[in-house]
């Protein structure tokens, strides 16, 4: 299917249909690529396609499948989901994140600052990324990139562990031939990713134990991850949820989609200046009714859905979908990127457009079945509202604080929109930009 699947699959449903049952390897695969069709599967036998196929990195990786993105169907994935969604990620939980948050950003618009302030560009690309890995770090670990050689540790957690689960596995789709990984060194370097791993979640498990200091800018003991779960007496191991973190790369296309769309990055500067005034950090609980920046956030999701093909499923049952016979055990697929370009439900569905989202029909709870950048059904993400106050608050300073424009003369046209290959799509190319100070904001 190439570097860019999403593309593939869309384009051989054009052809062929929005519901296809195609032949990977040994596997049969299902391929939806229709809101209408997702409705239909989701609000009839949502159960029976819920479960998740057995795949060989997240089952070595995740300590056989274990956390909430990768675990079967059944009564532990449910447990664990429970978990996560009452102690990790409650709206009460996520509302006490707000000093890192705002500590991060402050952070990143100071070093933005020190550039602009020697005339030089801003590599956002590399910045939104320090940022990321810094929220990232504080409030699931309580440690900073810049602690002495925490940087490498977050780099094998945060990346190495991605890479690893985004890689091809041919033992996934041609299982007698899952030999074959270890005669290409990678059974070896899984195996090495994998010790490192525990080592490092070990040692920051008996840090927090023996540690009776509270976490950096926390109120309470119980704020950074790693302690709630060592208080209700688990490992901390199996319930990172990385579909959240994925999101946050939507800050670089949001800002990118900003620069080559003016009119758009005007109205949302005004939105901004004229109601909140001149101030250093803009908080989240400043932009509750900030409308136009929260249509920029979901226009961005759906322009470049950050995971364009959903966490592969499985289907528990024989079943029937539109006449056709699904046997138990095919995987499915379903493609978000192409269901939130659907003309059929979008008017240019192409272009940048905030302004489709002013109305406010459209949320980001999977009932819109044509917008699903967290996914939908019982596996829908469950760290959205985590990922979206992040992007949210760090959007809306560095367009407050900044007006921004492309350096050495370069046209808005020009700019390289391309995808990098991935499960996450991320721009291809750095996102490098001129910022100046807006002297409307407070300093």
């Amino acid at each position: 299917m190439g570097p860019f699947p999403h593309r593939s699959l869309a384009a051989l449903s054009n052809k062929h249909g929005p519901l296809m049952l195609l032949q990977l390897g040994q596997i049969p695969t299902l391929v939806i690529s229709s809101a209408e069709i997702l409705q239909e599967i989701i609000e009839t036998q949502d159960a029976n396609f819920s479960d998740r196929p057995s795949l060989i990195v997240p089952n070595k990786l995740l300590y056989g499948c274990k956390d909430v993105a990768f675990a079967p169907y059944g009564d532990h994935w449910r447990n664990v989901r429970k978990l996560i969604v009452f102690h990790l990620l409650s709206p009460p939980r996520i509302r006490s994140y707000h000093l890192i948050r705002e500590q991060e950003v402050a952070s990143m618009i100071d070093n933005i600052m020190n550039l602009s302030s020697l005339g030089l560009v801003v590599d956002l690309t590399g910045a939104i990324t320090v940022f990321a890995k810094e929220v990232a770090s504080m409030i699931v670990f309580n440690k900073r990139s810049s602690e002495e050689g925490w940087n490498e540790m977050a780099d094998v957690l945060l990346k190495d562990t991605n890479d690893l689960l985004v890689s091809f596995q041919i033992g996934d789709y041609f299982p007698r031939l899952s030999w074959l990984s270890s005669l290409i060194g990678f059974d070896a370097r899984l195996e090495r990713t994998c010790s490192t791993v525990n080592k490092i979640i070990e040692r920051i498990i008996e840090d927090r134990r023996i540690s009776n200091s509270q976490p950096i800018g926390c109120g309470s003991k119980l704020d950074c991850f790693v302690d709630i779960l060592l208080s209700l007496e688990k490992d901390g191991k199996n319930y990172l949820d990385k579909d959240s973190v994925k999101a946050l790369t939507e800050l670089e296309w949001a800002m990118a989609e900003l620069v080559r769309n003016p009119e758009a990055m005007k109205k949302l500067q005004n939105e901004l200046r004229s109601k909140l005034g001149p101030k250093a950090i803009i908080t989240n609980e400043e932009l509750v009714g900030m409308g136009y920046l929260k249509s920029v956030i979901k226009e961005t999701l759906r322009l470049h859905t950050p995971g364009p093909l959903l966490g592969p499923r499985r289907v528990l049952q024989n079943t029937i979908v539109r006449g056709y016979e699904i046997p138990k055990r095919t995987r499915v697929i379903i493609n978000a990127w192409d269901v939130s370009r659907d003309a059929g439900y979008w008017e240019a569905p192409g272009e940048f457009r905030p302004e489709r989202f002013l109305n406010g029909l459209t949320d980001m709870k999977g009932r819109d079945f044509h917008f699903i950048p967290f996914g939908v059904g019982r596996r829908a993400c469950t760290g959205k509202h985590f990922a979206i106050s992040i992007v949210e608050v760090a959007l809306a300073n560095l367009v407050y604080r900044f007006d921004w424009e492309l350096p050495d003369g370069m046209r808005r046209e020009d700019m390289d929109m391309g995808e990098a290959p991935g499960f996450t799509v991320r721009k291809r190319v750095n996102l490098r930009l001129l910022a100046t100070p807006c002297s409307y904001s407070q300093e």
